[in-house]
């Protein structure tokens, strides 16, 4: 129950967030996804790996 009540929370308090601020926290996930998937790609020995790190 306990996460249940927790999950709502987090709902609730994203669902009162301004658009603009929600853009600016989709963005900025976004971005801290693409830096660490470069740092897995771009430090990988694979040919895969180059071709994934030029792609992002």
């Amino acid at each position: 129950m306990k996460s249940f009540t927790e999950g709502l929370r987090l709902a609730l308090a994203e669902g009162t967030q301004n658009p603009t601020e929600n853009k600016i926290n989709t963005l900025n996930n976004r971005m801290l996804l693409n830096n660490a998937q470069m740092n897995i790609y771009c430090s990988g020995k694979k040919n895969t790996d180059k071709q994934m790190c030029e792609s992002l």
